[in-house]
């Protein structure tokens, strides 16, 4: 993949939604491309790819210091702080064929968010391992099986290419690494610190999360198979959510409550509950054991990209 290298000179600036000035990134390292202040580096990447999409090598990313409208699901806000988190999101290129399995790219960023994440702070740390929570999540699971949220991975399909005959879509991580026990945002969140592991530097963080991206969406798309790629056994070793005691609550239906078994071909959850095995599509598996809250982890904009972090 040809990237930018360090001498790059390109910059580019994007008007924000609602006539709220324009954002100017510069080269960072990468491929990535750094601002101090945007509403959304997910709404940035879809305008960028729409105004120039022709110019975007695949995988190019935008990092914000701070966001003002950094958005979580179902229109939650997503917390970060200058310095010891971090908010990036990635152009992914998919051949045009593959538009109905674009929601692996969720699957696929949360394994790679992880992996990135294992290698630079450690594998494990007095017991705690970090792990994916289906279908987005990075957690940091304790020896006691304590599971608290690291970071979140979304993604959002935001256009075709005719010409090049492709489907581009973004993804967004958003991680929490440096934060102190008294700055994350709810209960069930960690970051790195907290959890105990080392914190890495923001740019080696990105580095590591796009090598690892690019690695697994490359499988992918060669072969348009989670199982041949090797995605979907990696998901399913790594996944925490696997587990007795889950409840995953699900879109405009009722939460199910049993033992995660697996994750399918179609990035669906089985759940084996005691009506029998359910197959969840969407849904977020709580951490607070009883207390759902449902949300969609990827969908296709019905007026303009929606940022997903």
């Amino acid at each position: 993949m040809v990237r930018h290298d360090q001498t790059s000179q390109v910059t580019y600036d994007i008007a924000r939604r609602g006539d709220q000035g324009t954002t100017h990134y510069e080269y960072w390292d990468y491929g990535a491309y750094r601002t101090a202040l945007t509403g959304s580096t997910q709404d940035d990447m879809a305008e960028l790819w729409r105004a120039r999409h022709g110019e975007l090598a695949p995988y190019t990313a935008l990092v914000a210091d701070a966001q003002t409208a950094g958005r979580g699901r179902v229109g939650r806000r997503w917390f970060s702080l200058p310095e010891r988190s971090l908010t990036v999101s990635a152009l992914i290129v998919l051949p045009a064929a593959l538009v109905e399995s674009a929601g692996w790219l969720t699957l696929i960023g949360g394994a790679a968010a992880r992996r990135a994440l294992s290698r630079l702070a450690g594998v494990s740390c007095n017991g705690t391992e970090l792990k994916i929570s289906w279908p987005n999540d990075v957690v940091a699971v304790s020896a006691s099986g304590e599971q608290r949220k690291v970071a979140g991975v979304l993604g959002e399909y935001i256009g075709r290419a005719e010409e090049t005959d492709t489907l581009a879509a973004v993804v967004g991580l958003g991680a929490n690494l440096g934060l102190t026990e008294d700055e994350l945002p709810t209960p069930t969140a960690a970051s790195l610190r907290t959890a105990g592991f080392e914190v890495p530097d923001r740019g080696e963080v990105v580095r590591a999360w796009l090598q690892e991206l690019e690695e697994r969406v490359g499988a992918f798309g060669a072969t348009g198979d989670p199982r041949a790629s090797g995605v979907l056994e990696e998901i399913n070793r790594e996944c925490a959510t696997l587990r007795p005691n889950v409840t995953v609550g699900r879109p405009r239906d009722t939460p199910v409550i049993g033992r995660g078994v697996r994750i399918v071909e179609d990035g669906s959850l089985i759940v084996a509950s005691t009506d029998g095995e359910v197959v969840v599509t969407s849904g977020e598996v709580s951490l607070f054991g009883d207390m759902p809250r449902a949300v969609t982890a990827f969908r296709e904009p019905t007026a303009g990209p929606e940022a997903t972090r």
